[in-house]
């Protein structure tokens, strides 16, 4: 399970100078102000910049730096860019990290028992169009801050009649063999369809 990942935002502020600042390049009697805010629905953190120009920096270019982490952290990416998930509850709980690669993300993720994680992935783009990918993971390398990796089992993109794939459950069948079951939604939009697609697991 992993928790919401947290939103970024930020907002200029002018904080007033009780009397006046002086330095050898001038006075000021006001600071503008960036104020960033994280918040992931239970808490919620601020932290402040002042950009100077000296560096290089402006209030607008600094937004901006700003404004790109923020989709990135809305993905719950860490700065390498890889995906930032939580072990809940059990003897050993703490976050870690999924290898995040060829732009996919996380949708779903469900265990195959006795010794792996398989992991649900998407990705979309207008010029490359929609891709799903299913990812093994042995369970035994998942603990608190360790960064995971796993094989692909399976790749696919339109041309193998996926659409925007989203849910992932996996069972027994009558002759013992081990059935993916995947899921999407057309979200009321007709540039997508409602699949049920179900896979037998070759192998071990």
């Amino acid at each position: 399970m992993s928790r919401p990942p947290p939103s970024l935002s930020v907002r200029a502020e002018r904080w007033p100078v009780a009397g006046s600042f002086a330095i050898s390049r001038g006075a000021k009697t006001e600071a503008l102000v960036l104020v960033a805010q994280l918040d992931d629905g239970t808490f919620r953190g601020r932290g402040e910049c002042v950009p100077y120009g000296r560096y290089g920096e402006t209030v607008k270019s600094v937004m901006e730096a700003m404004a790109d982490m923020a989709a990135e952290i809305s993905r719950g990416l860490d700065r390498e860019g890889n995906i930032k998930a939580f072990l809940i509850g059990g003897p050993a709980p703490g976050s870690f990290m999924m290898k995040r690669t060829g732009d996919y993300d996380i949708s779903d993720a469900a265990v195959l028992a006795p010794d792996d994680l398989l992991v649900l992935e998407r990705k979309f783009s207008w010029s490359s169009g929609l891709a799903v990918r299913i990812r093994r993971i042995a369970l035994a390398g998942v603990r608190a801050g360790v960064l995971v990796d796993g094989p692909a089992l399976i790749e696919a993109d339109l041309r193998q009649e996926i659409d925007n794939m989203e849910g992932l459950s996996i069972h027994r069948g009558a002759g013992g063999e081990t059935i993916l079951t995947l899921i999407s939604d057309d979200n009321f939009s007709f540039l997508q369809r409602t699949l049920l697609l179900q896979f037998a697991l070759a192998g071990p």
